[in-house]
């Protein structure tokens, strides 16, 4: 769990608002347990549980996020997980308010591929996106998935070669 974490803590694309729902999400079969694939044979876990409306449970234990998929194409996803502004003032972590962050997600061979697009290599300007300080925030579905379309493209491309976060399935959950 703590490196799909990290890969959200450094994603930059986000919105203020969820851009996938029930009505637009799509349905995926990654429901399960899964470990981490990592250079240094690390056994930490992720489970992936279905959860009403389109939404599943990221997570393990007390640390879950709800996320939701969009079907991209074959193996491709885009993946939206509500988490929390982090403020500095504890005052203000009171009144955390939701932020939606997103990122790509490939599946294949039983493996799913974390993919935390950087906002300052982010080609182009898209459908509501508006930069500032390092992160791209999205107003609209039409901007997100355009950019992750553009985002995947680079990376089947070989123009972005930065190593995915990945999980291999070891049980599935129904």
């Amino acid at each position: 769990m703590a490196g799909l974490l990290l890969c959200l803590l450094s994603a930059c694309w986000l919105s203020e608002e969820p851009l996938l729902t029930a009505k637009n999400a799509s349905e995926v079969d990654f429901a399960g347990t899964y470990r981490s694939v990592d250079d240094e044979g690390s056994s930490d876990e992720l489970v992936i549980a279905q959860a009403p409306d389109r939404a599943y449970r990221v997570g393990d234990g007390e640390e879950q996020l709800t996320a939701h998929y969009l079907r991209l194409g074959k193996e491709w996803y885009l993946a939206q997980y509500e988490g929390k502004d982090e403020p500095a003032d504890i005052e203000e972590r009171r009144a955390q308010e939701a932020v939606y962050l997103f990122q790509a997600v490939r599946e294949a061979g039983g493996r799913l591929y974390f993919y935390s697009p950087d906002c300052d290599r982010t080609d182009g300007d898209y459908p509501g996106m508006e930069r500032s300080s390092g992160v791209c925030t999205f107003r609209n579905l039409e901007g997100i998935r355009a950019a992750v379309l553009a985002y995947i493209e680079r990376i089947e491309t070989g123009e972005i070669a930065e190593e995915p976060a990945i999980w291999a399935r070891i049980s599935v959950s129904r």
